[in-house]
């Protein structure tokens, strides 16, 4: 697959099939994915497709509860994969948690690039949280979703850049790098949630650009 020129392609399939097939190495400019929190996922076939297809200097942002931190950090070479940094998001809004005495919780994403950054973390933690989400969504947990998505691909990337979420869900990081006028690769196994991806991602496409220009496989 050469650069695309498309808004959106999604797939549907185990990311170890269709990375190797349907991504070129060193083609993405970022990539976010939010894995399974669990020991017995594939964390090494993740993060080395991961480290393939990104371009030299670009980041990969992963979402790693405390407990795989560890884990993750020994395969980061194998990967070739730097690690740089572990980046903090509150996952509630600080009004919601007020008015429904909720105890903040927070997600940990660890920041990666492939070989040397072409950001340093002093110099990208200017803009991290200087601007804020220009959209809402149903629930203050969606909203924090759209943050989640919205951080690094403000600080890390430019438009027509391409992101990249090789278990998107339903989505989120896709509707977010539409949204900024960023390109996405997304890939998701579940077929319901797949369903909701391309709905919201075709839709965000539309809103955003006036045609849909999303490819499905």
């Amino acid at each position: 697959m050469s650069k695309m020129k498309e808004s959106a392609k999604l797939h549907r399939g185990d990311f170890k099939e269709l990375m190797p097939k349907n991504i070129d190495t060193s083609i993405v400019d970022l990539v976010i994915v939010d894995p399974p929190q669990e020991e017995g996922f594939e964390w090494p076939e993740l993060l080395e497709e991961c480290g393939r297809i990104l371009n030299p200097g670009h980041s990969l942002f992963i979402h790693v509860k405390p407990h795989l931190i560890d884990l993750v950090l020994g395969l980061n070479f194998q990967a070739r994969l730097n690690y740089k940094w572990l980046c903090i998001l509150e996952a509630w809004h600080n009004d919601y948690n007020q008015h429904h005495n909720i105890r903040p919780q927070f997600l940990p994403w660890m920041w990666f690039t492939k070989g040397e950054s072409r950001r340093e973390p002093v110099t990208m933690f200017d803009d991290w949280g200087v601007t804020e989400v220009p959209w809402v969504e149903d629930t203050p947990r969606r909203t924090k979703a759209l943050k989640a998505a919205y951080e690094p691909i403000f600080c890390t990337t430019n438009p027509l850049d391409i992101v990249c979420d090789p278990l998107m869900g339903r989505g989120t990081v896709g509707v977010v790098a539409i949204k900024m006028g960023r390109r996405f690769l997304g890939i998701e196994q579940d077929e319901t949630e797949y369903a909701v991806a391309v709905e919201r991602i075709q839709k965000a496409a539309t809103e955003e650009r006036g045609e849909n220009g999303i490819v499905l496989s």
